[in-house]
C-alpha cells in the first residue's frame, strides 16, 4: 500500500503541474513543450485526475497512509478544477461562435482521413546538390474537373522540421477535395539564410504549375498554408506574388497559423519568458542583426509586403502563444484594411502556440471549421 501511496502521489504532482501549465507561462523550453501538449489535452487531464483522486479516497478508507493521500486528493482534486476550467471557456468561446465541439474525438490521436491517399514523394528542385522534396496528398475519388491546390509549408523556426509534420491535416484537407501539396525547404544555417527558404516556395510554385495536368489542378486557384515559422514563409511568398514586377501569378489566399509578421518587431519585442531565445533563431534564419540588416529584416516581414492586391489571409493564433505574440496579427490589421484586403483573424484565447499538434483535439476542431470556410469562399470558382 505504502508503493501505491507514493506512486498516487507522484502522478498527482505531475497532473497538477501540466495543468498549472495549461494557465501559466513556462520558464524553460522543455516545460513549453510540455505546456504545449497540456493545453490540448484538459479533458485527459480532468479525467486522470479524477482516477488519481478516487484512489486517494480508497487509501483513505482504508486508513492507510492518510496524509500521502490526502496530499494526492488535494492535488489532484486541484489538477481537476484547473482542467475543468479550462474546458469551460473552451466550450463558452465555442458557444459563442457557434462552434460544434465533441468530446469524444479529442480522444482520436490517429485517425486519417480515409477519403484521401498519398502519393510518392517528388522531387520538384535541387540546392547545392541536394534534392528538395514535396509530398502530394488527394481525394480518392477521382473527378473530371480540376481541383484547387493548397501548399503547406512547415514550421520549425527556419532551422528544423521537415515536410508532413502535420499529416493528419493534409489527409483532412485532401478529404475535403483539394490537392495538398507538403515542402521541404532549405533549412536555414551558418551558410544559408533569408531568401533562399521563400525563394524554394517559389521554385515550388512553378513546379506544381508546371506539373498541374498531371496532377488534375486548376493552376488559378492555388493557397499557401504555414505554420509558425512556415507561415511567415507563406505569408511572405504569398504576398510577393502580388507584388508588381512578379514572374509568379498571385495564389488565391494564404493562411497562416501562429506566424510572425513583423521580425525587426519581435526581434525587439520577445515574449517573455523567452524559451527560444528569439534573437538568436532570427539571426540564424536572416544572417545578423536587425541593426545590421534592416532590408532584409524588412523583406522578411509579412508587414512590409502589403498591397492593393495582397491575397485574402486567414490568421489563427493562440491567446497564450509563448513563441510568437498575437500583437503580430493585431500590428498587421490596420494595414490590410487600409488596403481594403479581406482578411480573417481567428483567436483562440485558451491556445499555445502550435495548439494545432492535436489534429482531433478542441483547438483543432474550431481551427478545421474556420479554414474549411474559409478555403471554401476563396478556393471555388
Amino acid at each position: 500500500m505504502r508503493v501505491l501511496a507514493y506512486i498516487n502521489l507522484i502522478n498527482a504532482v505531475l497532473l497538477f503541474c501540466a495543468a498549472t501549465l495549461i494557465f501559466l507561462p513556462a520558464p524553460h523550453y522543455l516545460l513549453w513543450l510540455a505546456g504545449v501538449a497540456a493545453s490540448e489535452l484538459p479533458l485527459q487531464i480532468a479525467m486522470l485526475a479524477l482516477v488519481l483522486l478516487a484512489v486517494s479516497f480508497i487509501l483513505l478508507r482504508l486508513k492507510r497512509h492518510r496524509k500521502i493521500s490526502v496530499a494526492s486528493a488535494s492535488l489532484a482534486l486541484l489538477a481537476s478544477l484547473l482542467a475543468l476550467a479550462d474546458i469551460g471557456s473552451i466550450y463558452h468561446y465555442a458557444s459563442a461562435n457557434r462552434f460544434d465541439l465533441s468530446a469524444s474525438d479529442c480522444f482520436n490521436f490517429l485517425g486519417l482521413d480515409k477519403n484521401a491517399q498519398k502519393l510518392e514523394a517528388q522531387e520538384y528542385a535541387k540546392r547545392d546538390g541536394r534534392p528538395l522534396n514535396l509530398d502530394i496528398y488527394e481525394p480518392i475519388s477521382r473527378s473530371t474537373g480540376k481541383r484547387a491546390a493548397i501548399v503547406v509549408v512547415h514550421g520549425g523556426s527556419w532551422r528544423n522540421g521537415r515536410r508532413s509534420d502535420f499529416a493528419q491535416y493534409d489527409f483532412w484537407l485532401a478529404g475535403l477535395g483539394y490537392t495538398v501539396f507538403d515542402l521541404d525547404y532549405r533549412l536555414c544555417n551558418s551558410s544559408v539564410h533569408f531568401p533562399a527558404p521563400v525563394q524554394d516556395i517559389e521554385q515550388a510554385l512553378s513546379w506544381i504549375k508546371a506539373h498541374a495536368d498531371q496532377y488534375h489542378v486548376d493552376r488559378d486557384r492555388i493557397a499557401l498554408l504555414g505554420r509558425s515559422a512556415g507561415a511567415e514563409l507563406a505569408l511572405v511568398a504569398a504576398y510577393r506574388t502580388a507584388l508588381a514586377g512578379s514572374t509568379l501569378k498571385p495564389v488565391r489566399c494564404v493562411v497562416s497559423l501562429y506566424g510572425p509578421t513583423d521580425l525587426t518587431w519581435n526581434y525587439h519585442h520577445p515574449v517573455k519568458p523567452d524559451v527560444i531565445d528569439t534573437a538568436v533563431v532570427l539571426k540564424n534564419y536572416i544572417g545578423g542583426p536587425p541593426d545590421a540588416l534592416p532590408e532584409l529584416y524588412a523583406q522578411a516581414s509579412p508587414i512590409n509586403l502589403i498591397c492593393d492586391q495582397t491575397p485574402p489571409s486567414l490568421f489563427l493564433h493562440g491567446g497564450r502563444d509563448q513563441l510568437v505574440s498575437t500583437s503580430n496579427v493585431e500590428r498587421l490589421e490596420p494595414l490590410l484594411k487600409t488596403h481594403r484586403i479581406p482578411y480573417e483573424y481567428c483567436l483562440l484565447p485558451w491556445a499555445n502556440h502550435g495548439f494545432d499538434w492535436h489534429c482531433s483535439g478542441f483547438s483543432s476542431q474550431i481551427s478545421k471549421a474556420v479554414i474549411k470556410k474559409f478555403l471554401q469562399k476563396y478556393l471555388t470558382y
